[in-house]
This record gives C-alpha cells, structure tokens and sequence, in this order.
C-alpha cells in the first residue's frame, strides 16, 4: 500500500517534534483518496503498524522521517531505500530547474493551488506567533492546521502518482542511491558533530577582544566618535575625504566592496579589512557553533536537493 505522509512540527531544528501526522492513500475503491491526521501529542504512543507491503511517500523524506522516528511513529530499523518514496527527489531527477517546494509543484505540475500561506500568515500575526516563535506552528488552533495538512498530504500522493510514471528507466538506480543518501545523512546527522565548547568559547573572548580593539582603533583613525564601519555610507565618506577615489556602482553609489578596499593603499581601509574578518569569524563560525552545539553535540542540517549541481548545502541545525 502507498501510504503519504506529512508531518506538523514544532519547528526545524533537531530539538522540535511532531505534532500532527497527515496521511492520504488511495481506498478501496479505485481512484477514491482517502485521508486523516492523527494527533500525535493526544496520542503520543501512536505507532504505525510494520507491514513490509507498505511504503511511505514524503516531499523532503529526510526531514519527516526525522521527525516520525523521534517521535516513536516509525523505527529507524525499519526503514530502508525501497521502503520510501520522496517527490522532491523525483522532481529534481526529472527537472532541477524548478522550484522544489510542494505547493509550487501543486501548482505547476498537478494545476492546484491552496490559500495556505495567506491562511497561516495572517493566523501567525493573530496568535503572534512571530519572530523567534515563528515556525510554531503547533501555537497554532488545530482546527485551523488540519485541512491544510490534510491537502498537503494529498498534493504528495497525487505528485507521486504523477512524477514517478515520468522518471526515465535510466534514472531509477539513481533514484535508488539518492534514497539511500537519504537514510546515510539521516543517521549521519542523528550522530551529530562534537564540538570543543570549552576551545570555541576561549575563541569567543579573543575574537571580542580583537573586534573591540580593531573597532576602537577605525573610531579613532575616522575621528567620529560613533563611526559605524557597517554603514557604507560613513565608510565611503570617510575614504572620500581622505583623498581616495572609490569606482562607483551601478546606481551611483561609491562602492566600499571588500575587493575595493584591498586596491587602497590605506591603513584605515587596512583596518575596516580586519574589522570585517574578525566579525566574519565572531558571527558566521564562533558564535553559531556555540549556539548549535552547546550540550556538546552538532546535528547538522544538510540539504541533499539544495543545489542544482547536485552538491550538498547546509542551513541552520537551530533557528
């Protein structure tokens, strides 16, 4: 039996879990779909019965099968390449150029459209559930959610129904290893990266003090005393009045671009340089590691489908 399924969550990151299941399977009768939920917060020791005649259909496998074996629904063991199919996966194989999202495919493959982001949108500004908070969706009423999740279990069956027929024999065996990636990245990020806390926060402090030093000493050299080496427009003022002439862009503006910079022949651009490699390292490495990995441990987020090319990209494990 193809059973598809979506899952409601709590949030993204690897601490968040299910809350609402949808399904949608085709019936008894021939052509008919039927669909449901479960909510898995009221039923919290809910299991799906292990039947090897079954298989699972998801859009971003990766991130549902995360979220159901963590939760108790499925096992881990009993999971294996064949035992699932992933739309997003076959929409990529069959065409990369295409928007991967579920409700675009709706639309552009199967001519079907939901009012779900407006619905949610405007819900999220009247619950305020905004900002950090916002991907919670379980903040949200259920009977609200339900119809939505519902459809977006029926827009998975029927993009199968449609998608696969389309993939070529030649593409199957690679299907077949993709679905396997799947599980590999699956289990690799259920591992987790260890992270040195004690090494990444000493990096913290030296990283601070250096921001601080460096700060201090474009404060000085600019001779204002709330510079802002952020703001391209005090930056360029700066430079212009010390004699540089910086190229212009497009719109006319003066440019203060990195590559631009390191043409001067300028200790205060010199400085500015600095500045923005050590707040690079501080905000983009230091800091996120931190965040992500403070109980020791990092569970990446990789995206198998995040790159044309077919190479792997990475988003935030915690947001």
């Amino acid at each position: 039996m193809l059973l598809a399924l979506d899952t409601e969550t709590s949030g993204l990151t690897w601490d968040d879990s299910p809350f609402l299941m949808s399904y949608a399977m085709i019936g008894p009768l021939r052509g008919v779909v039927m669909s449901g939920f479960v909510d898995l917060w009221d039923k919290p020791e809910y299991v799906l019965p292990v039947d090897a005649r079954n298989t699972y259909i998801f859009h971003n496998a990766k991130f549902d099968l995360r979220m159901l074996i963590k939760a108790g629904v499925l096992r881990r063991g009993d999971i294996k390449f064949d035992s699932f199919h992933d739309t997003q996966i076959l929409a990529q194989l069959i065409d990369e150029n295409r928007s991967l999202k579920l409700k675009d495919l709706a639309e552009s493959v199967l001519g079907l459209t939901t009012d779900e982001a407006q619905a949610l949108k405007a819900a999220k500004r009247k619950y305020k559930v905004t900002g950090v908070n916002k991907g919670r969706y379980d903040w949200l009423p259920r009977e609200l959610l339900i119809p939505y999740a519902i459809k977006d279990a029926e827009f998975t069956l029927a993009l199968f129904n449609n998608l696969y027929p389309e993939l070529p024999e030649s593409c199957k065996p690679l299907y077949d290893r993709e679905r396997q990636l799947v599980l590999d990245v699956l289990d690799m990020e259920s591992s987790g990266l260890g992270v040195d806390t004690a090494y990444a926060e000493s990096m913290r402090k030296h990283l601070n003090s250096e921001i601080l030093k460096t700060l201090n000493c474009i404060t000085q050299m600019a001779g204002v005393e709330d510079f802002n080496p952020g703001s391209t427009k005090q930056l360029s003022d700066a430079l212009l009045d010390r004699g540089y002439d910086l190229p212009l862009t497009e719109k006319g503006n003066p440019k203060t671009d990195s590559a631009t910079l390191a043409k001067l022949d300028s200790p205060f651009a010199e400085q500015v340089l600095a500045y923005r490699k050590l707040t690079k390292l501080q905000n983009t490495y230091i800091i996120p590691v931190l965040e992500e990995g403070k109980s020791g441990v990092l569970h990446p987020n990789f995206n198998l489908s995040g790159a044309k090319t077919g190479r792997f990209s990475s988003s935030k494990a915690r947001e």
